[in-house]
């Protein structure tokens, strides 16, 4: 016979506060197994200097900075604001890149929006102007 007391008489696992870590737990879609050396790189750089204040993350061009990105905001959210909800400015350096996030971000299909989607639940994506 199981005995359920020992069950919750145990201690709490405390959750893990590097961000490589807690990308491990997040789900995912389906398409997304893993993150490229350099995106695993720059999370666990963020996981030893995540006490210091205003960090910047840079990663290369085509480094996969937006996927990134949408899977820190729930990173962010959940481990470092404990929110369930959360507002995120992106920020771009044109408007060619701010049309090209925005597609992709809009788009239910594609990678960006579904590590969001996956991470963080509903999500509404707005335009400057809007």
């Amino acid at each position: 016979m199981a005995d359920f007391k020992k069950l919750s008489a145990s201690r709490p696992q405390e959750a893990p506060t590097d961000p490589f870590r807690i990308f491990q737990r997040l789900p995912k879609p389906p398409h997304i197994n893993d993150l490229w050396e350099s995106q695993s790189e720059a999370l666990k750089l963020w996981g030893k200097r995540r006490t210091e204040k205003d960090l910047v993350i840079k990663l290369n061009t085509g480094g996969g900075k937006t996927l990134v990105a949408s899977h820190a905001v729930a990173i962010a959210a959940r481990e470092l604001l404990h929110a369930d909800h959360s507002v995120v400015l992106w920020l771009v350096p044109s408007n060619t890149i701010r049309e090209q996030t925005l597609k992709a971000l809009r788009d239910k299909n594609h990678p960006y929006r579904q590590a969001l989607e996956a991470s963080c639940g509903g999500v509404e994506v707005l335009d400057v102007s809007e």
